[in-house]
């Protein structure tokens, strides 16, 4: 048995080895530029290059770190080789495109001695290799000396010596040579050519279209002429032509295009031409699959260039001195110009139900039967339409395009950015009413879970389930058995009897049983989705009275059942060109917004497309008008808002979110995205206008408050009188009160950035106010000071005159009548007149003063 440092040191080993390091040059600027996810489409480019180079030159690649690739080699030449492979392979790749678009990269080789661990490579040559790497520039390859040593005798390959002396600690100061590849490559094949790529797409075509493009082939060569270098015919039926100019190319698209818009024929709804033109221009040495330009992006009926064709048609231009316009420039965009007759918001209408069985029970296709209808996955009432309503047309009809063109997509996936599942989805949602979603919204699982066959093991839940799978034979018998039983009046049975039968195209019994399961419902919602089921029967069967007598029958039941108004109005409108029909449709579209995108996409509504699309665009540039006004008035409130609350106020934090998100909204391009945007506009004013009241009405409280102030000033001018040494005090009172009423006129008026001015003015007015009340004060102080003491020597004078008056004069005649009435009693009392009176002047003054000193104190406190 080995032990653990055995079968350590068994995995590790040296060899000597040549170790080659490329890089990215410029990488971050590339990932700001395009981003993250172009800028990871570009590693992954850089790393399959490089991998192939090395894997075809007997290399192994070591390890990818980031935008760098490690890999060795046991070959001196080969090694070089390699290096020489991968900066021509960058080169051709770059022919063609933009400067920032190009890939450059810098690679860097060193030999020596190296530790093997497993899948990885360790020593100093891996650090000196990524060194090199680092010194070199772009489109460069630098070896080191021990590299060089051992491929210098060979004749084909030339370098060049790099001085790096000056420059300290260089890869321990050794000799650095740089590999003159481009030099030494040989001469390419081929040269740079436009190639125009016509591509047809099947899968849009409603009838006539295979017919015109076998007489586009047999008229090709007549159509195109002998301009033509090479061409490649795919598997699909796509062909590659090349020509010797862009210009070229692009006379060739539009006589194409033209000769199929003459050659289609009358088509049941708008004209699509389902063919793509790109034109390409690059190295070209044979036209291979990989040189046709990405599908994904084309749109049918169009001619697009690539960034490499534009700037090779510029070139043209300039040579010739006239300019050639694209296709994009000859003509204004949808947006220009008002809608033609052969353009269309939604094109794909009539392809997205085309084909060759009757109209779907559940959905309406074509392209299948009602045992297959998709729609029968979805088991949940989904919201794809509102979803497609944030598109723009443009990208909704990529959307449907994607999946037009594609397979048919996974219903098991929960994947809802997948293009092909949004419009699958979308496209089912239009008659979700007639689907059995619908039916298991209204009876739900643990209803038809508890209904079970008399006598059996089998429930309701069971009978449906293989009607949604499509075993109609078992779902026949367990349903045969549920309306013989017990259950012969269960209206979810009766109901899923009713959709077997329609399935199957047998209309007279499906109608029998959904009536009878009609007189047996016990809500509101059970007899709308019998009803509902049973207007898709009679217009599948060509009764459309009756059908809308369901759907308004649908409507006096249930006053809000949109669908059911949406349904007759597409009824009437499938038999008159009445405009009063188109009014209801438009009505019900601003009513309920989510009908904007049913009328777009429903094929229902083909034969009349020009007339609703000519409404719904109506509606569209209606509902843009409005987001950009609403918009810029709410943009304007917002930016007074600042200028007048302060940006750490709560409210403002609230309403710059939702600023934010009407920003947001304005990028988008689609009818909701519209409508949101005035939504949100109009509740952004609102909430300005309302904060603007309240700062307002603050504003205008605190003046009061102030005002008070100043009015119980002047009250204490007018109360004491005027006095020399306050004789300012009035005149600052008078001029306050004019800056109160300018600044209440600017305040009620609002003027321009009132609220900041106003807050200044007010702590001015509120200092002055202080400094007016601090002089009051110290007035009213004085004044009283001066009443007291005037009140003090009024009444001491007073009282003291009058005591003196009465000590002197009257106590002595009141004692002399006393002495001589009661002289017995008192004999000796006028002897002490004297000291009679010494005692009532002392006593009695003190009294007087006294007196006096309480009659000002109450003054003070009455004033």
């Amino acid at each position: 048995m080995m032990d653990a440092s055995m079968k350590q040191t068994l995995r590790r080993r040296s060899s000597m080895l040549f170790v080659l390091f490329t890089d990215v040059a410029g990488s971050t600027i590339y990932f700001k530029t395009f981003g993250n996810e172009a800028g990871r489409r570009m590693l992954r480019e850089h790393e399959s290059i490089v991998s192939e180079c090395i894997g075809s030159n007997n290399g192994h690649v070591i390890k990818k770190i980031g935008d760098s690739v490690m890999a060795s080699f046991a070959n001196p030449l080969e090694v070089i080789q390699a290096s020489a492979e991968i900066q021509r392979s960058f080169r051709s790749r770059n022919l063609g495109r933009s400067k920032l678009q190009e890939i450059h990269v810098r690679i860097g080789v060193h030999y020596g001695e190296v530790i093997l661990e497993e899948d990885d490579i360790y020593g100093d040559v891996v650090n000196v290799s990524s060194k090199l790497t680092n010194l070199a520039g772009a489109d460069e390859i630098y070896i080191s000396h021990d590299v060089f040593m051992r491929i210098k005798n060979e004749n084909q390959w030339r370098f060049e010596s790099v001085d790096f002396s000056r420059q300290q600690d260089i890869v321990h100061a050794m000799a650095i040579y740089k590999l003159l590849w481009d030099d030494s490559s040989p001469e390419k094949a081929g040269s740079n050519k436009a190639i125009l790529t016509i591509i047809p797409h099947w899968s849009l075509d409603t009838g006539s279209f295979r017919t015109s493009w076998n007489h586009f082939i047999v008229k090709k060569a007549s159509l195109i002429g002998q301009r033509t270098a090479k061409e490649q015919i795919f598997d699909d039926g796509a062909r590659a032509i090349s020509f010797e100019e862009v210009s070229q190319a692009l006379n060739a698209a539009e006589t194409v295009m033209t000769f199929m818009k003459d050659h289609l024929g009358p088509q049941p709804g708008p004209q699509l031409i389902p063919v793509s033109i790109a034109i390409d221009y690059k190295l070209l040495c044979s036209i291979e699959k990989s040189d046709v330009v990405d599908r994904t992006n084309l749109t049918p009926g169009k001619i697009q260039l690539t960034q490499s064709a534009r700037e090779a048609l510029a070139a043209e231009e300039s040579k010739r001195g006239s300019a050639v316009d694209s296709p994009e420039q000859r003509s204004l965009s949808n947006d220009e110009q008002p809608l033609e007759p052969t353009d269309s918001l939604f094109p794909y209408r009539h392809c997205v139900a085309h084909g060759a069985e009757q109209p779907c029970l559940y959905c309406g296709s074509r392209k299948h039967l009602p045992a297959r209808c998709p729609s029968k996955q979805y088991l949940q009432i989904t919201a794809e339409l509102t979803k497609l309503g944030y598109r723009s047309f443009d990208e909704i009809g990529r959307i449907f395009f994607t999946y037009l063109s594609g397979t048919e997509a996974s219903h098991e996936t929960d994947d809802l950015a997948s293009p092909s599942l949004l419009a699958e989805r979308s496209f089912y949602e239009l008659k979700e009413s007639f689907q059995l979603r619908h039916l298991t919204a209204v009876w739900n699982q643990d209803y038809l879970s508890n209904v079970s066959v008399p006598g059996k093991n089998g429930n309701l839940w069971l009978a449906f389930d293989c009607l949604r799978v499509s075993q109609t034979e078992q779902a026949e018998r367990l349903l045969n058995h549920f309306v013989k039983g017990a259950a012969a009046a269960d209206p979810a049975a009766l109901c899923l009897l009713g959709l077997l039968n329609a399935e199957k195209r047998r209309f007279n019994l499906a109608d029998y049983y959904l009536n009878k399961a009609l007189s047996s419902v016990k809500t509101v919602r059970e007899e709308t989705l019998l009803r509902f089921l049973l207007a898709r029967i009679y217009d599948l069967e060509g009764s459309s009275s009756e059908a809308r007598q369901m759907f308004r029958a649908i409507q006096r039941i249930n006053q809000n059942s949109m669908e059911a108004r949406y349904n007759e109005i597409i009824l009437d409108l499938k038999e008159t060109t009445d405009p009063s029909h188109l009014k209801k449709l438009v009505s019900l579209i601003e009513y309920h917004r989510e009908y904007f995108i049913k009328a777009l996409i429903d094929p229902d509504l083909s034969p009349l497309n020009m007339a609703v699309e000519k409404e719904l665009q109506h509606l569209y540039n209606q509902a843009q008008e409005q987001a950009s006004l609403q918009g810029n008035m709410a943009e304007q409130e917002y930016a007074r808002l600042q200028k007048i609350v302060t940006s750490n106020n709560a409210s403002i934090g609230e309403i710059s979110a939702l600023m934010e998100k009407t920003r947001e909204l304005s990028r988008t391009d689609s009818y909701f995205a519209f409508l949101d945007r005035s939504h949100l506009s109009e509740t952004i004013r609102g909430l300005c206008r309302r904060i603007i009241v309240r700062e307002k009405k603050d504003l205008l409280e605190k003046l009061a408050t102030l005002e008070n102030r100043l009015d119980r000033a002047t009250h204490s001018l007018a109360a004491f009188g005027a006095s020399s040494s306050f004789a300012s005090l009035p005149e600052a009172v008078d001029d306050l009160k004019k800056r109160f009423r300018k600044l209440r006129k600017e305040i009620e008026g609002e003027k321009a950035d009132f609220h900041r001015s106003s807050q200044e003015e007010l702590k001015a007015l509120q200092r002055k106010c202080d400094a007016v009340d601090t002089e009051i004060v110290r007035f009213e102080s004085t004044a009283k000071l001066k009443a007291s003491i005037l009140r003090f020597v009024k009444d001491s004078f007073f009282y003291l005159f009058i005591l003196v008056a009465a000590t002197m004069f009257a106590l002595p005649i009141i004692l002399s009548l006393l002495g001589s009435t009661a002289e017995y009693l008192w004999p000796n009392l006028c002897a002490n007149t004297w000291v009679y009176q010494k005692g009532i002047l002392l006593y009695g003054g003190t009294a007087a003063l006294l007196i006096a000193t309480y009659r000002a104190y109450k003054t003070i406190l009455a004033q």
